[in-house]
């Protein structure tokens, strides 16, 4: 597994109620790939969670990949997986999870969120925009150096094709 690719995720919206999730990929070389979607009558935790699942399921070939997450649920729940536990809260989601557990090596990293992450901030954004438009989100984009300064506003533009 030689090809290492970092991914930053995060969850957004009402707990409980309706959330969005986004993971972004990205390679030393190429373009970054966003992933993410939403969902009725759920939680953060479950978005968050979700994040990190299309992000990998978006993955074809087994890989390296480091999971960068301002969630300590999702940190704690990947490192009980990695010890083979069995986790009863949100199975569904975990049970999804644990094959690419398998396919890949995996590395998670907690983030602080949001403002000190810009890469979190960044997936936060693409996260509160699949939750506000109720959206499923798989899009390329070759740089994403520009977004930076105006998070929220680039991924709009980007999203609504501005």
């Amino acid at each position: 597994m030689s090809r290492l690719i970092e991914m930053w995720t995060d969850g957004s919206g009402n707990n409980p109620g309706d959330v969005g999730w986004a993971a972004i990929l990205t390679r030393a070389k190429g373009s970054s790939r966003v992933v993410g979607g939403y969902a009725k009558d759920s939680t953060v935790n479950r978005a968050e969670t979700m994040a990190v699942i299309d992000g990998l399921e978006a993955i074809n070939i087994p890989c390296s990949v480091v999971i960068y997450t301002d969630s300590q649920y999702v940190v704690n729940g990947i490192k009980r997986l990695l010890r083979y536990s069995i986790l009863q809260t949100n199975k569904d989601l975990w049970d999804r999870l644990e094959p690419q557990l398998d396919k890949h090596s995996i590395s998670v990293q907690w983030t602080r969120g949001h403002n000190v992450d810009r890469m979190n901030h960044l997936a936060d954004a693409f996260a509160d925009f699949a939750w506000r438009n109720q959206m499923r989100i798989d899009k390329y984009i070759d740089d994403l150096e520009p977004m930076f300064a105006r998070p929220r506003k680039s991924v709009q533009n980007i999203m609504l094709g501005i």
